[in-house]
């Protein structure tokens, strides 16, 4: 049996040209993308933290391995309006950043059949772009919460 396991750390972000930063607030029962417009963001970090953990666990048996994956990652990460994806390029004009909380995790199931060349396997994932919106909350106009917030299961 071999078990491994590995944390990951990423402390960083991007230089905002603009002066517009969005962050989830909460007024009243609901959330919202508020904006902050103050012009002393302008040259300040908007956030990209990342926090993760990794594990494997491979055991030898009869027909072979059977292993068990996880990795687990949640932070901060700032993003355009319609994306969760780090942008390639600078915003500017009225373009503003948007720093949402994240998580996310895979899940693998494997089992060799009798040779390293056959296998089986399961894996189950999620990514949750925004962990402080749900249900309704997304694509109401009112509160500028778009489908780029939706959580997403995969089997």
């Amino acid at each position: 049996m071999t078990f491994g396991v590995a944390v990951s750390l990423l402390i960083g972000g991007l230089t905002q040209y603009n002066r517009y930063q969005y962050t989830t607030q909460i007024i009243g029962a609901n959330n919202f993308f508020l904006v902050d417009s103050a012009t002393n963001n302008i040259g300040k970090i908007a956030p990209r933290r990342y926090y993760g953990i990794d594990t494997q666990l491979k055991i030898k048996n009869k027909i072979g391995f059977t292993e068990l994956r996880a990795e687990c990652i949640t932070g901060k990460q700032t993003a355009s309006a319609n994306s969760s994806e780090t942008p390639g390029t600078s915003f500017s004009g009225l373009e503003g950043y948007y720093v949402r909380k994240f998580n996310g995790a895979y899940f693998y199931f494997l089992q060799n059949l009798g040779s390293k060349h056959h296998q089986i396997g399961i894996k189950y994932d999620w990514y949750d772009p925004n962990t402080e919106v749900k249900g309704e909350e997304i694509g109401n106009t009112s509160n500028n919460l778009k489908a780029v917030n939706i959580k997403f299961n995969t089997w």
